[in-house]
């Protein structure tokens, strides 16, 4: 099937990740059977086996479209515990449910892409879409509703990540200004200092690292990876390497319910298992993690955690924030 154009969760047992890439030119030499490919793929890399991490098979072709990487964003707009792949073109935005269905238009928008982050801010179990302007935050929940506003704030999407900091299966918002960090609890309270740092926004990535169904702030610098703990306790190293936020993802690929940490060098995947481990090579690819956009959903109703891979773009990951 032929898709025309430019493509969070709640923490349940055994979550692993699987790798998806949409494949813009062949990956030649990098030790999957890539022979034939055409561009414009979606391609997944599950778990090899029931006793493996995600990530572990060879890619396999989940559909086919045109739509760049930077243009896509996942999430379940349906509640099936399945990946969804979001896009918007023409004033309309479009889903591809599981990533299998051609396009269907959910709703109609002029915002774009660019302007949107995916959480579930009613915790039914599905993606909203969120974005704001003129000082206010907005939400059309489900994607199919009207826009809600929700807050006033003058922080845009870009001074923003979601992730949930109380547990309570719902999005929050946090941000960086004046040395603090900021959360508005479900996007609608004001802002809570819940820490002070130096460390900025764009220097942080999101994840579950103890498995408490809440948010952790990790961060590098000093060949260090460090970690506060709910957003609210002081950095603590779990790790050394040289590698740094912009070279890593995070994801869940063994099933213990805490982030692992994901890079990619030398034609290999490797993994930091529970983040304190050292490296162990899960996969072969000669696709650099800079150069992937990974975005962290379900695909399958084994609510396994999915990574959105690609040739090009790049993302932040938010932690159990979009509906599954």
């Amino acid at each position: 099937m032929k898709i025309r154009r430019n493509f969070l969760s709640m923490f349940t047992p055994r979550i692993r990740v699987c790798i998806i890439s949409l494949i813009c030119s062949c990956f030649a030499g990098c030790g999957f059977q890539t022979a034939g490919i055409p561009s414009g793929h979606w391609l997944v890399s599950f778990a090899k086996d029931s006793e493996s991490p995600g990530g572990t098979s060879n890619l396999k072709l989940l559909n086919t479209s045109d739509v760049d990487v930077s243009d896509l964003r996942l999430g379940d707009f349906n509640g099936d515990k399945k990946a969804d792949v979001f896009t918007t073109w023409g004033g309309k935005w479009r889903v591809s449910f599981g990533g299998t269905s051609n396009w269907q238009i959910i709703n109609s928008s002029s915002v774009g892409v660019s302007e949107i982050l995916l959480g579930d801010f009613n915790g039914d179990g599905k993606a909203d879409v969120f974005t704001t302007w003129g000082g206010k935050w907005r939400v059309s929940f489900g994607g199919t509703s009207g826009w809600q506003i929700i807050n006033t704030s003058s922080q845009g999407v870009s001074d923003i990540r979601l992730g949930d900091f109380n547990g309570d299966g719902k999005a929050d918002v946090f941000t960086t200004w004046g040395g603090k960090w900021r959360v508005s609890f479900g996007g609608t309270s004001g802002w809570q200092v819940v820490n002070t740092s130096s460390v900025g926004v764009s220097e942080i990535l999101l994840g579950d690292f103890n498995g408490d169904k809440k948010a952790d702030v990790f961060t590098t610098w000093g060949g260090k990876w460090r970690v506060s703990f709910g957003g609210t306790a002081g950095w603590q190293i779990i790790n050394t390497s040289l590698k740094s936020v912009s070279d890593i993802r995070l994801g869940d690929f063994d099933g213990d319910r805490k982030a692992d940490v994901f890079t990619t060098w030398g034609g290999n995947w490797h993994v930091s298992s529970g983040r304190t481990s050292n490296w162990q090579i899960i996969n072969s690819s000669n696709k650099r993690s800079q150069s992937w956009a990974l975005r962290i959903s379900t695909l399958t109703k084994r609510q396994t955690f999915s990574l959105l891979g690609a040739t090009n773009g790049a993302s932040h990951l938010a932690g159990p924030a979009v509906g599954s």
